[in-house]
């Protein structure tokens, strides 16, 4: 090699350390169809049922184009089994049944205070008659509304088989291997470094979650799962790939910026990605992922599909914060103590992805032996005025609900509207929640070694 040449091979430049600076990942990648791996999160799959089956059908269509360059994590589909059940039932469909039974619920309280008040009740017989006949018909015309509410829902159980089947077809030969038992710990403990140094992904998670950082380790797999593949698909075609994650849980320990037409992903990610496998990382939501879907692999997806996924995303992200869920938590606290321990005890169990608390788990934890109009509170706080003044996204799904299990075979209380990432927050924020949670975790072990 000449001198020339060797300077030219060692000269440095602003970004030779620094190369999550270089902003690689604002730009679409030179390989869009055999350069790049294109990762699927679990909310992508998840929310295939809560489209319409057209729709649905439309963005199948746009996955099978790009099958041959999707991958799927190990972790990913650990998580989408795990969910899918409670996502078939459709929360979109409670949420509809529950804000018309809220809506007539408050025009009855509306009207019947104004008859109060005017007296009109008593002075006008028949006008109040009148009124009061009104009433009724939009008390029965609400109830046959949530009648069709449920009757659709179970009509789009019935009709979302279809979509494992697709599933299977797009991803047969493209999802990754099960991490060992061995594997899998060693994993955790890198996880548990990479929390106390505050390095994504995950960190934040196990921030809400109180330190439990095995149950909040799923981003972390889900990203090492990545970049595995990413090096494995280098070792044996002998060049580095891109890599783009889809996913709508646009996070920030995933992201730095969410303000554009695509996000972009977090500098210590772009970094990591670079130095373990060479090429760029970037992070698409799955509205960008069907505009790659029809400018590079010919798929056809209507400006109707397009609008429902981003109401999907919008409704998705519209919910319980940290501070509703601190504020829903303060006034079981003050009136109703049964409720808040049954509440988190249920929260104990699901976020570590325990079997759901039992109706004799309930007593138990409530010191109750009647549980009769028990979760009528749940409900009842959220028409409080301290609820909806920290209520911006007009929740109207109570936090906690008692429905029928058919693999236990029993009654359960379940958590409503994805509330856990609020609810560990909130907690943690609160040292009264955290020792009660202490206590009720306790006595949830006990209660379940005694069985």
């Amino acid at each position: 090699m000449s001198t020339s040449q060797s300077e030219f091979a060692t000269v440095r430049s602003i970004y030779s350390d620094f190369v999550e600076y270089q902003n690689l990942d604002k730009e679409d990648g030179a390989e869009p169809v055999d350069g790049t791996i294109y990762a699927i999160d679990t909310n992508v799959l998840l929310n295939l049922y809560k489209y319409s089956r057209k729709n649905a059908d439309e963005m199948i269509g746009a996955l099978t184009k790009m099958s041959n360059v999707l991958f799927v994590p190990h972790q990913t589909l650990h998580e989408f089994w795990s969910r899918l059940e409670d996502v078939r039932k459709g929360d979109h469909h409670g949420e509809a049944a529950g804000k018309v039974g809220a809506a007539s619920a408050e025009v009855k309280r509306t009207v019947e205070t104004w008859l109060s008040r005017t007296g009109l009740s008593r002075a006008t017989v028949d006008a109040a008659s009148n009124i009061q006949d009104s009433l009724k018909e939009m008390l029965n015309a609400t109830a046959r509304l949530q009648d069709i509410i449920n009757e659709t829902q179970q009509e789009s159980a019935k009709g979302s088989s279809g979509i494992i089947d697709a599933l299977e077809n797009i991803l047969r030969g493209r999802v990754g291997p099960t991490p060992d038992p061995e594997t899998r710990q060693q994993l955790l403990e890198v996880f548990r470094r990479r929390v106390a140094d505050g390095i994504p992904p995950g960190n934040r998670d196990a921030e809400l979650k109180n330190g439990k950082t095995d149950k909040a380790a799923g981003d972390f797999l889900i990203w090492r799962q990545c970049l595995d593949e990413a090096r494995r698909r280098k070792e044996k075609e002998g060049r580095a790939f891109d890599l783009t994650l889809i996913t709508n849980d646009l996070k920030d320990d995933w992201v730095r910026d969410k303000s554009g037409p695509r996000p972009l992903a977090h500098r210590l990610l772009l970094r990591e990605y670079a130095e373990q496998v060479g090429g760029v990382f970037r992070i698409a939501t799955f509205l960008n992922l069907l505009d790659t879907a029809s400018d590079h692999f010919g798929a056809t997806v209507s400006e109707e599909a397009r609008a429902q996924v981003q109401e999907v995303n919008r409704t998705d992200v519209a919910g319980w914060t940290a501070d509703s869920a601190s504020v829903y938590l303060k006034i079981l606290w003050n009136g109703y103590k049964d409720q808040l321990a049954v509440l988190l005890a249920s929260y104990c169990v699901a976020r570590d992805e325990a079997p759901p608390l039992t109706m004799d788990e309930a007593r138990k934890i409530s010191g109750r032996d009647h549980m009769a109009g028990f979760a009528r509170p749940f409900k009842t706080v959220l028409t409080t005025d301290r609820f909806l003044a920290a209520d911006e996204a007009e929740i109207t799904i109570p936090m906690l609900s008692r429905e029928f299990d058919e693999e236990l075979n029993d009654y359960v209380y379940k958590l409503q509207g994805d509330p856990i990432s609020a609810l560990g927050e909130a907690i943690a924020s609160d040292a009264d929640f955290e020792a009660k949670l202490i206590d009720i975790s306790q006595q949830i072990e006990t209660i379940r070694e005694g069985r």
